[in-house]
């Protein structure tokens, strides 16, 4: 019984942690495929404070992105898309690092099972961030006939460690064969360190 209770909150985190990837990570007003850039509205400083310095937190991951295309609304997509990767790239890296960690330290770490265990953890919480991204601040410039885009994505802290700890129930099946339900209560108390 202890293993299916395992199983069912393993197979329960990764559900969620994929819930929360599609849950959205763009702005709320969607990009006109049509625009030029006489449409638009430039700024005429050289670059946003927010690109140059982003912010810190102790609640939140950030991430920064810049495109520069003919197109306003390709480089908006391009901007967004490349902040999204620079947020979820840094919960991935404290993730993995965390799981991994815990591993070595039950002594399960070199096992190709808790490998992949980890890989799949780590693919659903970035799956969850690069969808569950929020755009805080955007900045659109021009470079002679092209368009520039920047922009700067948040995502809070207690969704990461939300969307851990739901990958990892969703993979408790596996997780089973490496150890007992205090494992893995261990491994999610470990997540919390993400905030530290």
């Amino acid at each position: 019984h202890k293993e299916d209770t395992m199983s069912k909150r393993i197979l329960l985190a990764t559900l969620s942690m994929s819930l929360l990837m599609l849950s959205g990570c763009g702005s709320s007003k969607p990009s006109k495929s049509t625009e030029t850039l006489s449409d638009q509205k430039y700024s005429t400083k050289k670059l946003p404070k927010f690109y140059l310095n982003p912010p810190t937190s102790a609640d939140y991951y950030y991430g920064v992105g810049e495109a520069k295309k003919s197109s306003p609304a390709m480089a908006k997509d391009v901007a967004e898309t490349r902040a999204r990767r620079e947020v979820a790239a840094t919960i991935e890296t404290k993730v993995s690092s965390v799981v991994y960690d815990f591993m070595q330290e039950s002594g399960i770490g070199g096992d190709a099972r808790a490998l992949e265990f980890n890989e799949v953890v780590s693919k659903q919480v970035v799956d969850q961030v690069m969808q569950g991204c929020k755009v805080i601040d955007r900045e659109l410039m021009k470079d002679g006939n092209r368009a520039v885009h920047y922009v700067l994505m948040e995502f809070p802290l207690a969704s990461a460690i939300s969307a851990a700890k739901s990958a990892i129930r969703d993979q408790e099946a596996m997780f089973n064969e490496f150890k007992a339900r205090q494992g893995l209560d261990r491994l999610e108390a470990e997540l919390e360190s993400l905030n530290t």
